[in-house]
């Protein structure tokens, strides 16, 4: 028990030793800090406070300051255990007030490291940038990164704090400066304008240890590379894609890679050859590789110039490159590299580190869209092929099956009469063709071909009457051309087609072949009629005269100039024979509607018909097309009418020569008309019933 007694006695007494010890280390290390603060006020409070003149250095200082620093803080660790006691109260004060020294001890520590940091840039040369970048960085952690947020909100109470802040961007602009200005000199970029032409002009160093220096330098100064990749898509890569340019490279001088890029700004933009301009990329990015330096852990300068510039890079040379070097034929698809030459190009744009292939994919996906591509430009090429096609004057023709008679075509519904159409429809066939052959070549595809032929074939029936409406409504000829032209339609693709829309086609050719025919005959109808309409005035009134029958007859051989050798024999004798039919019916009411007749009369009617039928009677080849005409054969009958006696009527009439295209009272009414009230008329008119 007794030892029990003394032994507490004994260790409270080692313990109450020991806090007076560490109450003596504490009050020892504060006063060297308060005699070193003293010393170095005057110091921080002259340089960056009342700004005068100094010859002492930091140097001086920081030594001592970063050893009190430590030993303070070694001091404060190993109180951690008595100061988490509750054995000494003023212990606990004293260790408090040592961290709140030491906090303070720290800023002052960092505004003399700053300072020395000052004095060394001062002291670094004007092309040691990474140098001084370095420096710059440290004096950054020293401004902006503290080790407790107690330290940093001393600092930034400091006085000292804003000058120091000040000086620091002051000299991160100056060394940001003169790297460009350097960098400038080490990589010349301009752009001249000559009269009607632009030469841009880029010059690269040969001393490649102070440039490629001078590029990490400016990366890691944080360079804003907008103007480089503006001055080098805007002046360069542009060009290139959508001008003929002139691109030299030379090595000959001893200082510089030189290169030109020289165009001519007169006129538009033109598509350029993919190729050329692949092979132009490739010597501008050569010109500039020894720039493409790491300037990070996984970034070469190329690949930060192409994740600024190149989506509107990629955008413009598929736009207004590649897309026009898509083939626009099966030839053409066959010989054609261009998916081969992209993806080639694409790795090398991924060597050269412009692009990560991983996540720029425009040029992957332009070729994994080829094929849709290419099928795309090549149906608006035919398209557009067949528009011109049909834009052709249909003038110029040709004869079609020379040998085929309307017997032979009578007998064989396949085939094609003799006629004439349009050199530009065997054009429009040809074109056709292709498409069909290119159907057969790839089955796949068969219902996007056969699209595109309806889609021509519907636009051959909707623009061709608009492109060529004056001449169908005004030249007879190419009406008769442009309905033979839609028969031979017709005929083709009844051949080739058995589809229910390759009738609906096939319909629509006939459909409208017909109706512009139709309409020009309705035209032909009405000159006809308008010419030979009675005189309204004078000795002639109410009659057709020779004069009249003479025009009439010269019109329809025009027609017959213009048609007989253009359109199908059965056809023209269809047409003609409705003009001449309607020529008859106005002809026969000269005598049908009159009430009476004189014998002059009579007389000047006959010479008329007479001179109708032998001259009508030739446009017509196949005399019976002729006699299915009821109106001619009853003017053939009144003539005979006008130029026999009475007596040979009624014989004729009783012969039935006349009842086929007569009733009894029609010729009751001749009669009376012609002869005057005596009993023979009486007689005669008595025979007919």
């Amino acid at each position: 028990m007794q030892l029990v007694d003394v032994k507490p006695e004994v260790n409270t007494n080692k313990c109450l030793e020991n806090v007076q010890d560490k109450k003596l280390q504490i009050v020892t290390i504060l006063e060297k800090i308060h005699r070193f603060k003293e010393r170095v006020s005057k110091y921080i409070e002259d340089n960056y406070v009342e700004f005068l003149p100094n010859v002492a250095t930091a140097y001086l200082y920081s030594e001592d300051g970063n050893n009190l620093e430590k030993q303070g803080y070694e001091l404060l660790n190993s109180l951690q255990y008595s100061a988490n006691s509750d054995s000494d109260a003023e212990l606990m004060t004293t260790v408090k007030k040592l961290n709140t020294v030491l906090c303070d001890l720290d800023v002052t520590n960092r505004i003399l490291a700053a300072d020395e940091i000052f004095q060394s840039l001062e002291e670094t040369s004007s092309n040691e940038h990474l140098i001084a970048l370095d420096m710059l960085k440290k004096l950054n952690n020293i401004i902006h990164h503290t080790a407790s947020s107690e330290v940093q909100k001393l600092l930034l109470a400091s006085p000292a704090y804003d000058t120091i802040k000040v000086k620091y961007l002051l000299k991160l602009h100056m060394v940001k400066l003169s790297l460009s200005e350097k960098f400038k000199a080490l990589l010349q970029m301009n752009e001249k304008q000559l009269p009607g032409a632009v030469c841009t002009t880029i010059q690269v160093s040969k001393d490649v240890g102070p440039l490629q220096d001078t590029v990490l330098a400016l990366f890691q100064a944080k360079y804003d590379v907008t103007e480089l990749c503006d001055f080098l898509l805007d002046k360069c890569l542009m060009p290139i894609i959508t001008r003929p340019v002139n691109m030299t490279f030379s090595e000959e001088n001893s200082e510089y890679l030189k290169l030109q890029i020289c165009y001519g700004v007169t006129g538009g933009n033109a598509a350029q050859d993919y190729k050329q301009v692949f092979e132009h990329v490739k010597m501008l990015f050569h010109c500039l590789e020894t720039l493409n330096v790491l300037v990070s852990n996984d970034h070469h300068v190329f690949a930060i110039v192409g994740e600024n510039l190149a989506n509107r890079f990629f955008k413009s040379l598929i736009d207004e490159c590649l897309m026009n070097a898509i083939p626009e034929t099966m030839e053409e698809l066959q010989a054609s590299t261009l998916v081969e030459d992209v993806l080639q190009f694409e790795l090398y744009l991924a060597d050269m580190f412009f692009i990560n292939r991983e996540i720029e994919q425009s040029l992957t996906k332009f070729t994994e869209k080829f094929e849709t591509l290419f099928h795309n430009r090549m149906f608006c090429r035919l398209l557009e092929t067949g528009r011109e096609i049909m834009q052709k004057d249909l003038q110029e023709m040709v004869v079609m099956a020379e040998k085929n008679t309307p017997e032979d075509v009578t007998n064989n519904p396949f085939l094609f009469p003799r006629s004439m159409v349009s050199k530009s429809l065997l054009e429009f066939v040809k074109l056709l063709n292709r498409i069909i052959r290119q159907d057969s070549e790839t089955p796949s595809e068969h219902n996007r071909y056969f699209n595109i032929i309806s889609v021509l074939i519907n636009s051959y029936v909707t623009l061709v009457p608009q492109y060529h409406k004056e001449h169908l409504e005004n030249l007879p000829q190419q009406t008769a051309l442009f309905y033979n032209n839609c028969m031979f339609l017709h005929q083709f693709l009844a051949k080739n087609f058995s589809t229910p829309t390759a009738s609906n086609l096939v319909k629509n050719l006939s459909s409208c072949g017909s109706k512009h025919l139709r309409q020009q005959v309705d035209q032909q109808l009405a000159k006809l009629q308008n010419i030979l309409q009675p005189a309204s005035k004078g000795e002639n009134k109410g009659k057709i005269t020779n004069k009249m029958v003479d025009k009439c007859i010269h019109h329809l051989e025009l027609l017959e100039s213009l048609w007989q050798n253009v359109l199908p024999v059965k056809e023209y004798n269809k047409i003609m024979g409705e003009l001449i039919n309607n020529c008859c019916l106005l002809l026969n009411h000269q005598i049908v509607d009159k009430p009476s007749i004189s014998a002059a009369e009579a007389k000047l009617l006959s010479e008329t018909f007479g001179l109708f039928i032998d001259k009508a009677g030739s446009f017509i080849k196949a005399g019976q097309e002729l006699q299915k005409l009821s109106n001619w054969q009853r003017l053939i009958n009144l003539l005979d009418i006008l130029n026999v006696t009475l007596t040979e009527i009624a014989e004729m009439w009783s012969a039935g020569k006349l009842s086929e295209h007569f009733k009894a009272e029609e010729i009751e009414r001749l009669i009376r008309s012609l002869h005057p009230n005596t009993e023979r008329r009486a007689l005669a008119l008595k025979k007919i019933f």
